[in-house]
């Protein structure tokens, strides 16, 4: 009943399942892929939230023919996705407590998530929040090759993730890369040793 309701969608990379402004009609949850939410200050300037992978639901704050998203929702590579009328979607969760209890959890993770990244980009230098960050990336949405583990993200995403600059970002990857933790490309990320990345930030 539940999925049955539901139409499946494929993003192609880089695409938007929404954008800052649109009506929020649907309710989107991820399946394959994985999706930024950011959004766009009054002075043109990006910020990423969050990430998303399968089995993330992203839903806006406000629903319903008045609601809009705060947020763009746009494809790091690839997704599938499934969609649902916000009505219908809300009426599943009426219909199916346990639904509801899995809503709750997820935006409960959500929420920690960001309480942490709060805390670390006020008590926390730059090095300490880079490498934490990196290592969160890479049990959210890293990828195992050839032995090491690659992000799909550019240095300016972890910039806007970090709450700092594609300069800052680019040189600390540069120390880093130069010790043998880090290959720094343009669009991606691929580390070597983990652990090793942690301790010399702390």
């Amino acid at each position: 009943m539940i999925l049955s309701s539901a139409r499946q969608k494929t993003v192609p990379p880089r695409d938007c399942i929404f954008v800052q402004g649109d009506a929020a009609r649907h309710v989107y949850l991820v399946i394959q892929g994985y999706v930024k939410i950011h959004q766009v200050g009054s002075t043109g300037n990006e910020v990423i939230l969050r990430l998303m992978s399968p089995g993330d639901l992203i839903k806006a704050s406000a629903t319903g023919s008045r609601g809009v998203h705060t947020s763009t929702a746009q494809a790091i590579q690839s997704c599938n996705v499934l969609s649902w009328e916000a009505a219908t979607f809300e009426a599943l969760l009426e219909r199916h407590p346990v639904l509801r209890r899995n809503e709750v959890k997820i935006h409960g993770q959500l929420l920690t998530d960001m309480e942490d990244r709060f805390r670390e980009m006020s008590t926390e230098g730059v090095a300490h929040r880079l490498s934490r960050q990196i290592v969160r990336l890479l049990s959210k949405i890293g990828e195992q090759v050839n032995g090491d583990m690659m992000i799909n993200l550019s240095q300016g995403e972890l910039a806007q993730l970090t709450g700092t600059t594609l300069f800052t970002v680019s040189r600390q990857l540069s120390k880093w890369e130069r010790k043998g933790f880090v290959t720094a490309r343009r669009n991606t990320i691929l580390v070597h040793d983990p652990d090793a990345l942690l301790e010399a930030a702390s």
